[in-house]
């Protein structure tokens, strides 16, 4: 009687399944590309945006480094699925370490929205505080959305699709509400800046309008980015490119943020509104008195 054992290893002693082979050196080039860019916006914002920059820049340069390291997160998982054979984080891993790779991308996504959110409300761009009902909003929104997401990484079995849907809808729900403010953002710049004379105020209008007008553009190509990548992995792709979908998916969440940080980057007042001066801004007209032409 002849007894063995027989294993299946793939070639080189990696244990990935045969379409996640590329994914490590994905998340580990987005990693650095992510990084790249995080210390070239922090160079400008020390540097020539220094003087105009606020909190709200802040934020949008942490969504970068939030993202480099949610790359890193799961580059590392994938480095230790393919060497050990371990369960991949993003496969069947139930303990609590397999799931804060999946937990960090959440708190990315809930991150992203915020700053969404907030860009919306104007804050730091056109005011410098938000009113309380506002501020309960984005906080309820987050703290609801953060709830959810630990239960869908944390649930096992068939009923968890429930928490991904509730977040889904919490999301969407959010999104309508960015897109009534940014319209009547927009709304409101156009009015101010029709009854305004030519002055340094009205230049900063008309950027904070050119930049919300961008937003309002950018925002619906985020909103509608999920329904193209999916379009894109069931039409033009096959099973074994799950690399390439991936790629595309975390070059369109990179492109999102970097052109969030462009569009809303700190500027000089237009040229020609340099002409005028504060003290032509606030001259009031003169009535002769009485006897005198």
């Amino acid at each position: 009687v002849v007894r063995g054992n027989v294993s299946v290893v793939n070639p080189d002693g990696q244990h990935l399944k045969y379409q996640d082979v590329f994914l490590p050196e994905v998340y580990r080039s987005m990693m650095w590309v992510c990084v790249a860019s995080a210390a070239v916006a922090a160079l400008f914002l020390v540097s020539l945006w220094r003087m105009d920059r606020s909190a709200v820049h802040s934020l949008m340069l942490a969504t970068l480094v939030c993202k480099a390291c949610v790359d890193l997160l799961q580059w590392q998982a994938y480095v230790a699925c393919s060497e050990t054979g371990s369960p991949c984080a993003f496969y069947d891993d139930p303990s609590f370490a397999g799931c804060i790779p999946l937990l960090a991308v959440k708190v990315q996504e809930i991150l992203v929205l915020m700053v969404y959110l907030l860009l919306a409300f104007g804050w730091r761009i056109l005011r410098a505080t938000l009113n309380i009902a506002e501020i309960r909003f984005a906080v309820g929104i987050g703290l609801i959305s953060f709830y959810l997401a630990i239960f869908e990484v944390t649930c096992v079995g068939t009923q968890c699709g429930g928490y991904e849907m509730s977040r889904l809808i919490l999301h969407s729900l959010a999104y309508l509400c960015i897109l009534v403010a940014v319209n009547f953002n927009i709304t409101q710049l156009k009015q101010q800046i029709s009854e305004s004379p030519a002055s340094q105020s009205t230049g900063k209008d008309y950027q904070r309008l050119a930049a919300y007008e961008s937003y309002r553009l950018l925002l619906l190509v985020y909103i509608t980015n999920p329904t193209w990548q999916l379009l894109i992995k069931l039409s033009v792709l096959s099973w074994q490119e799950v690399w390439a979908f991936q790629l595309t998916t975390e070059l369109a969440d990179w492109g999102l943020a970097v052109a969030l940080l462009i569009i809303f980057r700190p500027q000089k007042n237009m040229q020609i509104f340099e002409l005028t001066t504060p003290e032509e801004d606030e001259q009031v007209p003169v009535q002769p008195a009485e006897g005198q032409e």
